[in-house]
């Protein structure tokens, strides 16, 4: 609802599947609420739909949305990761959970 997003003293929850920013469509109604994200917690969710495209040298970037996060929020965020398996061919963990975050 947008009167909801229009009143200040609310909080916007904006959940998102993680990519590229240029797909963000939530994010961007958001901005025309929030502009700067001071009352806006973004989430970001299915980054393990893109786990075989992460490296070490761009993992920071689908991290923080390839640049759609104002860099004043930065130093703010946090990412949260669990293993990832294939449930395709295993519904269940091919370790004991415990282990696998070793």
């Amino acid at each position: 609802d947008e009167a909801f997003m229009e009143e200040k003293n609310n909080v916007i929850i904006c959940i998102e599947q993680a990519g590229d920013a240029a797909n963000m469509a939530t994010l961007h109604r958001v901005k025309k609420f929030d502009p700067e994200l001071k009352r806006t917690i973004l989430v970001r969710g299915k980054l393990d739909k893109f786990y075989d495209d992460l490296h070490p040298d761009n993992v920071n970037s689908w991290v923080t949305g390839f640049g759609d996060i104002p860099e004043h929020l930065l130093p703010k965020t946090f990412a949260l990761s669990l293993p990832h398996w294939d449930e395709r061919t295993s519904p269940e963990p091919p370790e004991p959970f415990g282990k696998m975050l070793q």
